[in-house]
């Protein structure tokens, strides 16, 4: 097993990432913000997945947190009788 240092993580080649070789976010001057706020979430995400690279448990652990996530933001709007708009807030 290789320990990769924090800057090694985010400059990895060996790593093929279909979605990022589609689009080249700096030759695009007039991006949206909804595109400003996916791309950012995107880095975030990316940058776990890239942390739990190796580890069963860790890929595991952020499969269960994206299930968990999505379910909250299913709930989120849907059927929601409080007007609590943080889904991991418990108004009970």
């Amino acid at each position: 097993m290789t320990v990769l240092a924090q800057n090694d993580i985010q400059t990895r080649k060996d790593v093929y990432r279909r979605h990022s070789s589609i689009f080249f976010a700096g030759g695009y001057p007039h991006m949206t913000e909804e595109y400003k706020k996916f791309q950012e979430v995107e880095k975030y995400f990316q940058q776990c997945v890239d942390s739990a690279m190796g580890s069963t448990e860790k890929m595991e652990y952020i499969k269960e947190m994206c299930i968990d996530m999505k379910n909250e933001l299913i709930n989120w709007n849907s059927g929601s009788t409080t007007t609590n708009a943080d889904p991991s807030v418990s108004t009970s």
